[in-house]
């Protein structure tokens, strides 16, 4: 991933298009794009231009998290999911809310018959919270039925691969 971090001016039109070329369909880095949104988001109460320049403050800031995202590079995600000669399968789901953002991530947990597990992450889902009170109160409510929704992709998924014999599903609002 490169940005255009390395020029000069930093705007709000540079940090829009690094953001925009972010591909994760499977929100594996979900927790760094939405750290990214959240700052965009910044960006957008402050009433800035397309072509303003940032506070310098805001440059370094958006500066470091340029360089913390350069490491995702390096990120080695298995893909295949399932354990050889799996005796036991669950899907947990997780989901968790604050004043700043809301998200929901599944894991498929494998035991094999000689006991060793196996937790590989499927999919995570996160959005910035809306800024009213009344609307962020509604997306600590929407929270929790991300997970079921994913959940019944995911089962629909493993039933052609592995028998999901456990559902575990855990939600938390700050």
């Amino acid at each position: 991933m490169t940005s255009n971090c390395n020029s000069l001016i930093v705007t709000k039109k540079s940090v829009i298009s690094t953001i925009a070329r972010i591909f994760d369909p499977l929100g594996l880095i979900g927790p760094v794009i939405t750290r990214a949104k959240i700052f965009l988001r910044f960006l957008w109460q402050l009433k800035l231009d397309w072509n303003d320049p940032l506070p310098s403050n805001l440059v370094s800031y958006w500066k470091s998290f340029i360089d913390a995202l350069e490491s995702i590079n390096c990120l080695n995600i298995p893909r295949y999911c399932l354990q050889d000669k799996s005796i036991g399968t669950e899907l947990h789901g997780f989901s968790d809310s604050s004043e700043k953002a809301y998200g929901a991530a599944l894991y498929l947990r494998c035991i094999n018959s000689s006991g060793q597990i196996s937790v590989r992450v499927l999919c995570s889902k996160s959005r910035v919270a809306p800024l009213k009170s009344a609307e962020a109160t509604l997306a600590n409510n929407r929270n929790s039925f991300w997970i079921p929704s994913a959940r019944n992709v995911v089962r629909k998924i493993l039933r052609t691969a592995s028998p999901v014999e456990k559902l575990v599903l855990k939600v938390r609002s700050n």
